[in-house]
């Protein structure tokens, strides 16, 4: 993992491919999370598409209900229940943390890629750390674009209330 933050550090454009893999591939969640923060650091364009995958957390979702599937088929209920358990738990604390460091990655970008990405964010139901995270990205971005797209959300959460 040190390693990972001393690439972000550099701030050396050679190592965006290398820290996009990592940040969708590897199994540490802390690697994975210290190659969105790398990236955000670099603040190099050609991570956007990368970090976007990360915050939509599609691929992680895929495996969890992979995993959720394999043990539904548990035959014991106590021991089918208490994997349940588990993988909701994983899945929340896991997904939520690298979505998050994505969404600050983004944020350090900019872009319009980003602001799309980031807007869809904010939408998230069942994140409120993604949420946050995903506004936070947006007012440090701070183009006219970023601040429509976050007024737009904010006057569409005083509608729900």
């Amino acid at each position: 993992m040190r390693a990972v933050q001393t690439l972000g550090n550099l701030q050396n454009t050679q190592c965006v491919p290398i820290l996009c893999e990592l940040l969708l591939n590897d199994s540490d969640e802390w690697v994975r999370i210290d190659a969105a923060e790398a990236l955000g650091k670099i603040r190099d364009v050609r991570s956007i598409p990368a970090l976007v995958v990360a915050l939509k957390c599609e691929q992680l979702i895929a495996k969890w209900e992979q995993d959720w599937k394999a043990a539904s088929s548990i035959p014991n209920e106590k021991k089918r229940f208490d994997q349940h358990f588990f993988l909701w738990g994983t899945l929340t604390a896991e997904i939520s943390d690298i979505r998050a460091a994505a969404a600050h990655a983004l944020g350090a970008i900019g872009g319009n890629d980003a602001i799309i990405a980031l807007s869809e964010a904010l939408e998230e139901q069942y994140d409120s750390d993604v949420r946050k995270a995903a506004e936070m990205a947006l007012v440090n971005i701070g183009t006219p674009d970023a601040s429509a797209a976050l007024k737009t959300w904010q006057k569409g959460q005083r509608k729900e209330f």
